[in-house]
């Protein structure tokens, strides 16, 4: 293909969708490191000057008015809202103005309002754009569905299922798994723990909270990780600069080691040996190239729940709603070579059926001129 040829949208909505955007780009470069690929926010294309507090009233929205948030989500799973119609007859002429002077041979979206917007620019202007659309959680919601979408790749085969039962065609769902970066597809030759100063014998639970840091607020859990013997907990705060000060300043622990933004969460996970974690799309992935069991803490969030069942459905890990459940369950998993091992089954089992050649095959029919 020439240069300019693939322009990925996306939104940063939590990291998770903008995650997805640079692994499908770092999993193209790999197939072709000529390509020239453009990953645009679609808040900078429609309203530059109102990114910022439009990403503050998300943070603050999902902080603190869950039950909102899980509203509209819940209403958003069957139809659009009037909301979003509204905003796609506002920007839609700004959206093509864009896509037009980028002129991609092939748009990506891992957003669902992005694929609103090329679906109904398609539509508008005769574009025959190959449209991929990333669905970048463990989910079915219609808020992801367009006409004019040729492509979906979906989390699991049960997703692809439902979006059949939706109407979509078979031969336009894809089963790859949500992606990850290329970090999370490699086996590491340094040794992390050395690095941390963690000994070979020592359990590591890694606890995140995902980019906004959303962890255990109960100071009970960690003064209990922190005083378990030959058991050495990572807590990774994220953006969360609250917590990271918190933890390290208030908190007296002896025997956990906290970290705020880094980018050893692959090489971390790839060493550990359980991982506390909210159920966002992309961390539930990267555990699963990681081979590492989940214990899920309190999932809230409308797609969170749904990740989490899947966790729970499929063997890979286990949902505690409290700090007592989470104790237990810790308990268990240490005490347990046998239950561990098993999880570790489910999750290659898992890994197995992804296709992750997907895209860059996808690429090759249009570069051949035979898009299915």
């Amino acid at each position: 293909m020439n240069r300019d040829d693939i322009l990925i949208l996306t939104a940063n909505f939590g990291s998770g969708h903008l995650s997805v955007a640079d692994a499908i780009k770092q999993q193209l470069k790999i197939y072709d490191d000529n390509l020239n690929i453009k990953v645009v926010d679609v808040i900078e294309i429609c309203s530059p000057h109102l990114t910022d507090e439009v990403y503050k009233a998300y943070e603050i929205l999902v902080k603190n008015t869950q039950d909102i948030y899980n509203y509209f989500y819940k209403i958003k799973s069957n139809n659009q809202t009037i909301m979003d119609k509204i905003i796609y007859k506002m920007y839609l002429s700004k959206m093509a103005k864009y896509i037009q002077e980028i002129n991609p041979k092939i748009i990506i979206s891992t957003f669902p309002m992005c694929s609103g917007f090329v679906s109904m620019y398609k539509e508008k202007y005769k574009s025959e754009i190959p449209l991929i659309t990333c669905i970048t959680d463990i989910v079915d919601n219609s808020e992801w569905i367009y006409p004019n979408t040729n492509k979906y790749m979906v989390a699991t085969d049960v997703i692809k299922l439902k979006l059949e039962d939706k109407g979509i065609a078979s031969n336009s769902i894809e089963v790859t798994g949500i992606p990850v970066r290329k970090k999370f597809l490699v086996e590491y030759k340094c040794d992390i723990r050395k690095k941390y100063g963690i000994k070979n014998s020592e359990f590591v639970i890694l606890m995140m909270g995902g980019g906004l840091g959303l962890l255990p607020k109960d100071d009970e859990i960690y003064n209990y990780l922190d005083n378990l013997d030959n058991v050495k907990t990572v807590v990774i705060t994220g953006n969360n600069k609250e917590k990271f000060n918190y933890l390290t300043e208030k908190m007296k622990l002896k025997n956990t080691i906290v970290k705020g933004f880094i980018d050893e969460v692959a090489e971390l996970m790839n060493s550990a040996d359980l991982l506390i974690t909210k159920p966002g799309g992309v961390s539930t992935f990267e555990a699963i190239h990681s081979e590492i069991p989940m214990l899920i803490n309190e999932p809230t969030l409308g797609q969170e729940i749904e990740n989490a069942n899947f966790i729970e459905n499929t063997g890979i890990g286990m949902i505690v709603r409290n700090s007592t459940q989470l104790k237990n369950m810790i308990e268990k998993l240490l005490l347990s070579y046998e239950l561990r091992n098993e999880l570790k089954e489910n999750i290659k089992l898992i890994k197995n059926q992804l296709n992750l050649d997907m895209i860059t095959n996808y690429i090759e029919k249009i570069n051949e001129k035979h898009i299915v």
